[in-house]
């Protein structure tokens, strides 16, 4: 996936990760980034691209964020890899 794909993904998923995370004035621009960070983790860690644009990845995404927000060492949760694992072997249909 491309960065200016993944920077498009990130802004698209902006509003639903915020609305998930309870708090609509997080600051815009830092949660894009955190988002960016996230889905180049799942990409690294085998998840298809295809199924980061599913609605499925949204919950693994905000852990992702919530993750980034909290730990500031860059490391991310036990259950952020858990979801993780699950959407790399998930199968992407034409139903979803």
């Amino acid at each position: 996936m491309s960065d200016e794909n993944i920077e498009k993904l990130a802004t698209e998923l902006l509003p639903k990760v915020k609305n998930r995370l309870g708090d609509p004035e997080f600051n815009d621009e830092e949660i894009t980034e955190y988002i960016v960070d996230v889905i180049n983790e799942l990409l690294s860690v085998g998840v298809d691209e295809s199924i980061l644009q599913k609605s499925k990845s949204l919950g693994a995404i905000t852990k992702g964020v919530k993750d980034s927000w909290n730990y500031t060492d860059g490391s991310y949760s036990p259950d952020f890899y858990n979801r993780a694992d699950r959407l790399r072997k998930s199968v992407v249909t034409t139903n979803e």
